[in-house]
């Protein structure tokens, strides 16, 4: 690779089955971790089989255009929007588990609790994976592991280590995602951390981890929410506005009890997301 750069030389990077991550440059194919050449003066594409390469794009946009994605295909298309295009989406609902929230020191585990279910979720994907599940108390250890500091809190420096720390993206902004945003990141299988915080300052870090459209006004998103896990997730109905706008959405549901201190609660921070809003 550092030749290649060093002689302005023009390249492309693949993988193969045979020979993992490979780059080809004038008629020549490298194995990109030994620098050895595969082979030479020979043509790509008479040389190997394109369905053993699989194409790597830049962006979901990049992909939605290619010839090979079709029409019909639920990305397609979604960089004009999935809040202008939602009648026909089809849902995104991910196979997540909810975990149960904890204490220490007298302070909630909630953060902890979302991180455990999101790196559970990443092991049932995995066949060949045979970790066991973790907790949010084990959660709230590696993340003082992490930082040296046994006192843990759900503040972006705690929760970006412990997503971290289990080899989760660790992304974090003081910002929120409109529907096109959620959207691209479910369809990837990646559930991504919201902060909730009510108008007194009470925060709570969730979960979300489906979307289904029901009409071009009206969604459902579907969250783990660590306080009630025994009915799954959490569905709440968000309406067009709330498509263009996280900053609109407001954490109401019948599934929780109408004493439920994080009713009402708005969208702050978002952790764990794949791609830049």
């Amino acid at each position: 690779m550092q030749r290649l750069v060093k002689d302005s030389s023009e390249f492309a990077i693949g993988f193969t089955d045979e020979d993992g991550v490979v780059a080809y440059s004038n008629n020549t194919i490298y194995n990109m971790y030994s620098g050895e050449e595969i082979c030479k003066n020979t043509d790509f594409y008479k040389s190997i089989e394109s369905d053993k390469v699989y194409p790597v794009y830049d962006s979901l946009c990049e992909y939605a255009v290619t010839e090979d994605a079709e029409l019909s295909s639920d990305i397609y298309n979604l960089n004009n929007g999935v809040q202008t295009t939602s009648v026909g989406i089809e849902d995104i609902i991910l196979d997540v588990t909810p975990v149960a929230n904890e204490t220490y020191n007298n302070q909630g585990l909630c953060w902890a609790a979302a991180i455990a279910a999101k790196y559970n979720y990443t092991i049932d994907l995995d066949d060949d994976n045979e970790s066991p599940y973790v907790t949010a108390s084990q959660v709230r250890t590696a993340a003082a592991q992490e930082t040296g500091n046994n006192y843990t809190a759900g503040t972006p420096k705690f929760i970006t280590a412990g997503l971290k720390h289990y080899g989760l993206l660790h992304s974090y902004m003081y910002n929120t995602m409109n529907a096109t945003e959620i959207y691209r990141e479910l369809y990837w299988k990646n559930p991504i951390l919201m902060d909730l915080f009510t108008s007194t300052g009470t925060g709570h870090t969730v979960l979300l981890c489906g979307i289904k459209f029901l009409s071009s006004n009206t969604a459902k998103y579907y969250i783990a929410d660590s306080d009630y896990t025994k009915n799954g997730l959490v569905e709440v109905y968000v309406n067009s506005s709330v498509f263009g706008n996280g900053d609109e959405f407001v954490y109401v549901s019948d599934m929780l009890p109408s004493n439920y201190g994080m009713l009402s609660s708005k969208w702050g921070g978002t952790y764990s997301y794949k791609f830049e809003s």
